[in-house]
């Protein structure tokens, strides 16, 4: 991946491109230490990191401890909920599982993060009650819109 990016990163930068890696449980980019092997030979802006909360918590990795060590490189945020820390794929609607999604923004926000926040709402069968459970992620996410943006403006 690394003698890829090599390549592709000045193209990106050429053409304006943001290119990034989003962390998924059980593959190549799954452990903070892949990021920093990354980040330490891709010094490049439009390389980065899409950051999965659940996947991350679904192999028991510390979301807080990623953004502490890999913050300035953190483009997108995708917000996933799972029921139990260390238990891959089990994501449920937001608020029922286990990610603190309150201490992670918080964490976020003070390391001056001001990129997109994506809710992902999967559920592990096409049941349930989307509707309800999408308002209910609104909810709890809205507060973050004024947080992490400078006005209308996403910086």
């Amino acid at each position: 991946m690394i003698e890829v990016l090599k390549h592709l990163a000045p193209a990106a930068e050429d053409k304006g491109v943001i290119v990034v890696l989003e962390n998924h449980a059980n593959n190549v980019l799954e452990r903070i230490e892949d990021y920093r092997e990354i980040f330490c030979v891709i010094d490049s802006p439009n390389v980065g990191m899409c950051l999965v909360t659940g996947h991350f918590e679904g192999v028991a990795i510390d979301v807080g401890e990623v953004v502490d060590t890999v913050h300035e490189r953190i483009l997108p945020v995708d917000l996933k909920d799972c029921r139990e820390r260390g238990k891959v794929y089990d994501t449920v609607p937001f608020g029922t599982g286990v990610n603190d999604f309150e201490a992670f923004l918080s964490r976020l926000t003070r390391k001056c993060y001001r990129g997109y926040l994506v809710v992902e709402q999967a559920w592990p069968e096409p049941k349930g009650d989307w509707l309800n459970d999408l308002k209910a992620a609104y909810k709890l996410f809205k507060k973050w819109e004024t947080l992490l943006y400078n006005s209308n403006t996403i910086l």
